[in-house]
């Protein structure tokens, strides 16, 4: 039986759908994604204990303000105090419609605001969008449910931006784009606190809104969210030394890998606008967060050994990492889908960055 058509993994998320979608520090709660990567890595046995030593730090769901209608729907959006509120309201959808026509919809309402929560909400939206694939059952209909309404309490745009329609006319390649951004000086990029608060320095970047429409995301949408993975992967390499780098450059990565997982079951306009949300959102961490300092080239590696994907998800589970366990699933995967060896270099980069 494959690890997500495992009854075992409803049961965890019907545990994890009491609680709220952040924790009590504030930070958003991972482990409604971390166990579904942990299930697609063949480590399912393993997120029962995962959950048992992050359990007390969750906190209780608030309870409903207002039932969210259609004259009230766009006042909602971005209040957090209203997640209750969007739970229900995209059960009720789900159920009345069936979910891919409500992920189709609302994906290309919020692809947006992608950089929601770090990131966060359209991520955990694509783990539960792969879940479901696998199985259709209710207790991930509901795990649907919170992943959007996460994405929709807490939806927020890029600063100083637009929201894209999706559907852009640009030409240039995405790594030229990518490699050619315009930054945050670096006396201003952090090194250490919230994601989220260091994104707002975006607003005052001259030119970064229009430099990144000029990417090229024309052409066959499952070959343009693969490039996307790709040029973010080859961004980790290059970029990832430190657990705080490892975490924000984690978030390029996972955000791209989402977007493929919702396309797969998406029309094509919802595609281009995930496409386009999930670029913006990984070039705007590079230019809010490139390290002043980048690491040394790893050293060449030869051939990898049958079992080097199993061994890398291994220590990954090891580390007791978040972002090392998402990383590495995203990453393994895109390996196994097209040999990129990039993704076996950010795997091994975010393993040494939380293991040092």
């Amino acid at each position: 039986m494959n690890a997500l058509a495992h009854p075992a993994y409803d049961s965890l998320l019907d545990r994890l759908h009491t609680c709220a979608p952040n924790l009590d520090n504030g930070n958003f709660n991972h482990l409604p994604m971390v166990i579904e990567a942990l299930h697609a890595l063949g480590l399912g046995y393993r997120a029962p204990a995962w959950i048992a030593e992050e359990e007390s730090r969750f906190l209780p769901v608030m309870g409903p303000v207002e039932p969210i209608r259609a004259d009230n729907l766009a006042a909602a959006l971005g209040q957090r105090t209203r997640f209750a509120d969007w739970v229900i309201y995209f059960a009720d959808e789900i159920e009345a419609q069936g979910w891919i026509p409500v992920l189709d919809r609302w994906a290309r309402r919020l692809a947006p605001g992608y950089i929601t929560a770090a990131v966060h909400g359209p991520v955990r939206t694509g783990h539960a969008v792969r879940a479901l694939r696998r199985a259709d059952t209710l207790s991930r209909r509901t795990e649907l449910a919170h992943a959007l309404a996460a994405w929709a309490a807490m939806y927020r745009t890029l600063p100083g931006r637009q929201p894209a329609s999706g559907l852009r006319a640009g030409s240039r390649p995405l790594r030229d784009v990518l490699e050619t951004l315009p930054l945050v000086e670096a006396r201003h990029r952090p090194q250490s606190g919230s994601i989220s608060a260091g994104l707002l320095q975006i607003a005052g970047l001259d030119g970064f809104a229009a430099h990144i429409a000029g990417a090229d995301l024309s052409g066959d949408p499952a070959l343009r969210a693969e490039a996307l993975i790709e040029v973010f992967l080859d961004l980790f390499v290059e970029t990832v030394s430190t657990p705080y780098s490892m975490v924000v450059f984690t978030h390029a990565v996972t955000g791209a890998s989402a977007a493929r997982e919702m396309m797969a079951v998406t029309g094509e306009r919802t595609g281009r606008a995930l496409l386009a949300g999930a670029f913006g959102a990984g070039c705007a961490l590079k230019a809010a967060f490139l390290p002043k300092t980048l690491p040394e080239a790893l050293p060449a590696r030869t051939a990898m050994p049958d079992d080097s994907a199993q061994h890398l998800s291994r220590r990954a589970e090891a580390t007791r990492d978040d972002h090392a366990v998402k990383l590495t699933e995203a990453a393994l995967g895109a390996y196994l889908r097209t040999g990129n060896r990039s993704a076996i270099e950010a795997s091994v980069r975010a393993i040494e960055a939380v293991s040092a």
